[in-house]
């Protein structure tokens, strides 16, 4: 899939009203979330309350490899007329995500249970959006069935094998 046509496909989605949740299989989830940044700040002229999440800080320092003294988390930042705040997927943040989140980026949902994700996205009431980067199509689970998921992969077609599973775990969201 080409840049633009990757493009297209994250404004159509977020821009769409019949999807709520996107999940994009991807070896390169770093590119991935500075892509959908760039994207919801230069297509977006409301303000939007964006959260980041990740299982480590490592990764937001991944994502942003120039930030002086590193990512604050639990801090609002302000990109134009958005405001950008960065989350450890920890137990308390399960246990009480922000209520203000619109649009949720989950950098990369592997090694999150997904019980523990699925709490997060029915727990945000005002959630918009929800994109989830994965590295691995195994990460994709039944369990978002309900949010009316789109699913898009980038990886290259290496392996037979690996379409059977994509086709498989595409049947069981539907």
């Amino acid at each position: 899939m080409e840049k633009k046509e990757i493009i297209k496909r994250l404004i159509n989605f977020l821009k769409g009203i019949t999807k709520r949740c996107l999940i994009i299989d991807t070896n390169n989830t770093e590119g991935m979330s500075k892509l959908t940044l760039n994207i919801l700040v230069k297509e977006f002229t409301t303000p939007l309350n964006i959260a980041i999440v990740s299982p480590s800080e490592k990764f937001f320092n991944e994502i942003f490899p120039t930030a002086k003294d590193g990512i604050k988390l639990n801090t609002n930042y302000s990109v134009g007329i958005h405001k950008i705040s960065f989350f450890i997927f920890e137990k308390s943040f399960v246990k009480t995500p922000p209520k203000d989140i619109e649009i949720l980026i989950v950098h990369p949902i592997d090694g999150i249970k997904d019980k523990d994700l699925l709490k997060v996205l029915e727990g945000s009431k005002k959630m918009k959006k929800a994109i989830l980067l994965a590295d691995s199509i195994n990460d994709v689970s039944k369990t978002f069935k309900k949010f009316n998921v789109d699913f898009f992969s980038l990886k290259p077609p290496e392996d037979v094998s690996y379409y059977d599973v994509m086709k498989q775990k595409l049947f069981d969201i539907k």
